[in-house]
């Protein structure tokens, strides 16, 4: 993340006399940036919230918990993004942060939350591809492995900050790529799945799942532009690099949370009333996207009556 000039001795200082943009191009990168984060930072608060309404076996649920780590990142992102256009236009005082410590600090901190954001969406995407895939072992291993991904994230901060001085953000770069490959992979998994449903079956999902590749390229597009070339953070595809980091909560929450059954449960109030089974049952803990042949639920309103009006057979897929 490039939060300052170059002196031209390889050494990053505060450009205290040069903002990053233009006074005209700062105050709408501000505008913009600081909407987009106000949206996002409410639309994750309220996935947050809802989702801690769910009874507690369906908040142990991997999508749940995968959505709540999201929306956390998201919101530190959202916020990181308004101080870093903040910063670029010189609305805040930087002189402390001349080649110091607290400037590699900030670096990582910056590259931390960005990174852990990317990561829950490559495990959202992983996830959605197990289980469209049918693939039980995958999911058990995302379960016991979402706990790692901010450690991951750390790791992936610290390496970012080897090389300071880099034309591309190398680390940022393969993250991206492989996000988005994922996705894509899990669009084409679950339409693979779908091939002997009903036309009107495949035509809800390829209308559901094409948002999760798209999504992921409009928020960290621009980003991957900068990543590829660092100079273009100081012109309007920076501008637009940050903005829509800043947006990536709101979108997120718009793709996965609110076309999820996680959002109409919570939204029904809806309890669920498990068949007796002797084994542990793997959607307990992972999916809402696929409902695999032990795992026969049935979901009723609190109040009674019954929602979705029947059982749903092992052989059936669950909307996302």
């Amino acid at each position: 993340v490039v939060i300052c000039g170059s002196n031209g001795n390889d050494h990053l200082v505060p450009s205290l006399d040069a903002p990053m943009w233009s006074k005209e191009t700062a105050r709408l990168a501000v505008l913009l940036v600081g909407n987009a984060a106000v949206f996002s930072t409410v639309s994750c608060f309220y996935v947050i919230c809802m989702i801690l309404r769910l009874p507690k076996r369906l908040r142990a649920k991997l999508f749940a918990r995968q959505l709540i780590y999201m929306a956390v990142f998201d919101i530190a992102l959202a916020g990181l993004s308004m101080y870093w256009v903040l910063l670029g236009g010189l609305f805040v005082h930087q002189s402390h942060w001349a080649d110091t410590p607290t400037l590699h600090f900030a670096r990582g901190v910056w590259s931390f939350f960005e990174y852990a954001s990317i990561l829950v969406e490559l495990h959202i995407a992983l996830g959605i591809a197990c289980s469209w895939a049918r693939w039980e072992d995958g999911l058990w291993a995302l379960d016991g492995s979402l706990c790692v991904t901010p450690v991951l994230a750390l790791v992936c901060a610290i390496a970012s900050l080897f090389d300071p001085h880099a034309k591309a953000e190398y680390v940022g770069l393969v993250l991206i790529i492989l996000t988005f490959a994922s996705s894509g992979l899990a669009y084409v998994i679950a339409l693979c799945a779908m091939r002997r449903s009903t036309h009107a079956a495949i035509r809800s999902i390829q209308r559901r799942l094409w948002f999760y590749p798209v999504n992921f390229w409009l928020s960290f597009g621009f980003k991957f532009a900068c990543d590829l070339n660092t100079d273009l953070f100081g012109t309007t595809v920076g501008v637009l690099a940050a903005l829509f980091l800043a947006l990536n909560g709101f979108l997120n929450g718009a793709t996965y949370f609110f076309h999820s059954r996680l959002h109409h449960g919570a939204a029904r109030g809806v309890a669920t009333q498990c068949v007796d089974s002797g084994e542990i049952r793997l959607a307990n803990i992972v999916s809402f996207h696929a409902i695999f042949p032990h795992d026969i639920e049935q979901v009723i309103e609190i109040s009674g009556s019954t929602f979705a009006g029947s059982v749903f057979a092992g052989s059936t897929f669950g909307a996302p």
